[in-house]
């Protein structure tokens, strides 16, 4: 996740179109000031609004304290500004337990200060490895309430939850697929990969996971604004320029996905220029075996103002003196 930040800035300098769904900069939404970096369909900030609202509909915010389980790299502590701006306009506490990357497959310290303080909440800011499963963990050892515990997309991996099993029942996770195997399109995958005989995961219990289905939707994402920007163009050779164009004007609503054989897939995707995020999150709840929906698709931005994006984009963008910035229709 360190290098997120490099590849933004590079892709700005170089540019080139960088996708990284759900995982990249939250400041790279704001399209005008990264016009070549590309988060559909969720930045981090937005996971941490939908894990907010989500708390507040099972209690108010108000007066509730928010502890915030993360590594201590830039990746990790990216959201915080959001974290306390909320903290102070939804008047909640936060409680800060930053992690160091030789500490994550342990806990210890922070779990020890965790039942010292005893959070009402705890948001877990996964980079990828097994620190959630580490928490999980930890938290039986001291009977904290795992449907309390409550993690971004990179915790909610199906292959590490698979592994505790039932240990695990109650965790809640951001998602922004649809869980499972059950679509068209995936008939279609599976029999064109072993025609091929290659992609292994096509024939294992892989398919459908939630890692499988994000990979799916990014190729989705990619392979229309190839389309877009062929379209666009009337030529099959595009270059870099034209696809931009082609992130910035997808348009994956609900129609499209089922034209596709991704019925209700995911929210609707719609790029523009101003916009490279576009799409929307939800939450779900490891039930012993596997995952379930437990929210309606939360709209980015739903509890924060853009305005605060904006100022952080254009922060990080006023460090560099030749940044490229786009004047959008």
């Amino acid at each position: 996740m360190a290098s997120l930040h490099a590849l933004t800035v590079n892709s700005n300098s170089d540019q080139i179109p960088f996708l990284s769904a759900g995982q990249g900069l939250s400041v790279s939404a704001i399209g005008h000031r990264f016009p070549w970096s590309f988060v559909y369909p969720t930045t981090p900030w937005s996971q941490l609004s939908a894990i907010l609202g989500y708390i507040n509909t099972v209690r108010e915010l108000r007066g509730q304290t928010i502890g915030f389980l993360f590594p201590d790299t830039d990746y990790g502590n990216e959201p915080i500004a959001l974290l306390e701006a909320l903290s102070k306009e939804l008047e909640f506490e936060i409680a800060l337990y930053p992690t160091r990357k030789e500490d994550l497959l342990d806990q210890s310290l922070q779990w020890f200060h965790i039942r010292k303080g005893q959070p009402d909440w705890i948001i877990i800011w996964d980079d990828g490895g097994a620190m959630s499963t580490v928490a999980i963990k930890r938290a039986i050892n001291i009977r904290f309430p795992k449907d309390r515990i409550i993690g971004n997309t990179l915790s909610g991996s199906q292959l590490e939850f698979s592994s505790i099993g039932k240990t695990a029942n109650g965790f809640l996770a951001v998602n922004y697929t649809a869980i499972g195997r059950n679509f068209p399109a995936f008939q279609k995958i599976v029999k064109q990969a072993a025609n091929m005989a290659r992609n292994l995961a096509s024939s294992s219990d892989q398919v459908g996971s939630v890692a499988y289905n994000r990979g799916v939707l990014s190729a989705v994402i990619l392979a229309e604004a190839i389309k877009v920007a062929q379209d666009q163009t009337g030529t099959a050779i595009i270059t870099r320029t034209d696809m931009r164009y082609g992130l910035e004007n997808i348009r994956l609503n609900q129609t499209k996905l089922s034209e596709l054989g991704l019925s209700a897939f995911s929210a609707d995707i719609i790029g523009s220029c101003l916009d490279h995020e576009g799409g929307a999150v939800y939450i779900q709840q490891w039930n012993g075996s596997r995952w379930e929906q437990r929210s309606e698709f939360v709209e980015p931005a739903s509890l924060f103002s853009r305005s605060l994006l904006e100022h952080a984009a254009a922060a990080l963008a006023s460090e560099y003196p030749d940044w490229e910035k786009l004047s959008c229709p």
